[in-house]
Order: structure tokens, then C-alpha cells, then sequence
């Protein structure tokens, strides 16, 4: 049987283990960082803060039987503050035309931009690689949503999610090696360690100005909007919750006590667990006081 519930201290070894899996910024291969984030997700439960960027949630996923870790996920409840803002490239497009030679382009545009009120962010999904392919990816994903739909007053209004990008043969991102080492002179995995606690290098270095995609290599610019296909399994697994937006009355809550059962009351919800069975090998556990 699996469960899933909110994070112990305990977890760490468990939690640092699937870190190597992935190299994501809010799941950190460091024992050290991983226990702060542990303790600080033990208090947002608990008691989170009315500061929402303070609040980290770490969801897991055990198996019961074999008293292991099979996977993990998380949301931060704001990501982008004053004090460490939210970072991004906005892809636009740029219309060029002159009329003495009747010739015109349409380009497109990278720039850079920042957010200091930022969504709420979800993210560290992670499944051991002995249990995928049985859709408990889908059920450690949704249970984020299901936490963020009875706790609406705990979280933003918008929820986003930084996927990782596409790499090449070396392991390097080709939109990175294009732009980001001829401002930064360092490596992507080196600035995404760094940004984990320095934002301002991103602002003080980096071109505020447009950059036209034109200018770049093709097989830079065939990345741009892309993820890294070991990603992709995480962008389907939306499809579920996607499902479940189709009623927009839904209501789903997480009784309190262990191995409690997800209820709702709609029809639409009532529909969605008969056809999906795989929600039977898992109990639900509440991760509230």
C-alpha cells in the first residue's frame, strides 16, 4: 500500500536520494538545504506564515510495505518577492517592414523580466525509477492541487510550474550556452546553483534590452518553449487535474486520520475516481493539524 502525507524529519536520507534523480532548484542535492527545507515545510503545515514566500510544503509518497520513499513533490507558496524575485524570459515578437523595398519580417524576441509579487509555484516532482509507470506520479502531483483547493487563502491566485529545459549530448542547454554564458561566464548547472541564494548577479549582469532570436543558432532557437524530454511524463500527469476542472463545482477534501479515503460531491468528481481504479492503491493520509 502507498501513502501519501506531509514530510518528516525522518525523510531526509529519503528525500536526498530522489534529489539525485533530478537537478531541480527547489529539490537541492545538499543534506543541509534539504533539512531546512524539511523543517520548514514541518512548520507551514503546522502553522504557515502570513509571509507566503515563506512557506514551503514537501508532500510524500511511501511505500508502506517496504517502508521506502517512492516519491515527492512540493509547493511553494510565492515564489517571486522584493527580496528575491522571480526571474524570467518573456517570449515575444517584433514586426519589421520597409516600405521603399516592400520587405518586412516578424522576429522573435527574448526578454528578460521579473516578478516581486509572484504566483504560487509547485514543483520537486520526483518518482523513484522502480515505481514509475504505475501512475503514482499523477496521484503525488494532484495531491498538491487537492492541498491547494481546501487551503485557497494560503496560496496566490496563479500557480506555475519551472520545468527544466532540453539538453544536449554534453549535458549543456543550448539556449544557455548561447546567451547566458556570454553574460554570466559560467556554466548552466554552476548559475543554477548560484541562484539558489543570489538572485542580483541575474539583474546585474543580463541584458535588459531585447534579443532577437534571429541572431541565434538554429538549434538554439528550436529550444526555446521546449522542456527536456525527461519532463514530458510530468506535463501529462496535469491531464488529471485537468480532468478534474472540468466540473467546476468540484469539491474534494482529505479527511482527517490515517487511511482515509478521497471524497467529493460531484458528479463530475464521482465520475473521474470510478474510471481511474489506480486511486484505490492509495490512502490518503491529512497533512493538516
Amino acid at each position: 500500500m502507498f501513502v501519501i502525507r506531509s514530510v518528516e524529519s525522518s525523510d531526509l536520507e529519503g528525500v536526498f536520494e530522489l534529489s539525485k534523480l533530478a537537478n531541480f532548484i527547489n529539490l537541492p542535492q545538499n543534506l543541509e538545504m534539504l533539512k531546512t527545507k524539511i523543517e520548514s515545510s514541518k512548520i507551514s503545515f503546522i502553522n504557515p506564515s502570513t509571509d507566503l514566500s515563506k512557506n514551503k510544503y514537501l508532500f510524500i509518497l511511501e511505500d508502506t510495505e517496504n517502508k521506502k520513499i517512492a516519491g515527492v513533490s512540493m509547493i511553494h507558496a510565492q515564489h517571486g518577492t522584493e527580496a528575491e524575485p522571480h526571474f524570467f524570459l518573456t517570449v515575444g515578437k517584433e514586426r519589421k517592414y520597409s516600405e521603399s523595398i516592400r520587405q518586412g519580417y516578424i522576429h522573435g524576441t527574448l526578454e528578460l523580466g521579473l516578478d516581486t509579487n509572484g504566483p504560487t509555484e509547485v514543483g520537486g516532482l520526483v518518482i523513484h525509477p522502480e515505481y514509475r509507470g504505475k501512475k503514482l506520479g499523477k496521484i503525488i502531483s494532484l495531491v498538491r492541487f487537492l492541498y491547494m483547493g481546501i487551503h485557497p487563502k494560503h496560496f496566490k491566485d496563479y500557480v506555475h510550474a519551472e520545468l527544466l529545459p532540453p539538453f544536449d549530448a554534453d549535458g549543456n542547454s543550448p539556449l544557455w550556452e548561447a546567451i547566458g554564458r556570454r553574460f554570466l561566464n559560467m556554466d548552466y548547472q554552476e548559475a543554477d546553483e548560484l541562484s539558489r541564494t543570489n538572485k542580483e548577479f541575474i539583474l546585474s549582469l543580463f541584458p535588459r534590452e531585447k534579443i532577437y532570436e534571429t541572431l541565434l543558432p538554429m538549434e538554439t532557437r528550436s529550444t526555446i518553449g521546449k522542456v527536456g524530454g525527461g519532463i514530458r511524463p510530468s506535463i501529462s500527469s496535469s491531464s488529471v487535474w485537468q480532468t478534474l476542472q472540468a466540473d467546476t463545482l468540484i469539491r474534494i477534501s482529505l479527511s482527517a486520520g490515517r487511511g482515509s479515503g478521497m471524497s467529493c460531491n460531484t458528479r463530475g468528481c464521482r465520475s473521474f475516481l470510478r474510471s481511474h481504479s489506480w486511486f484505490n492503491t492509495i490512502a490518503f493520509i491529512s497533512v493538516t493539524p
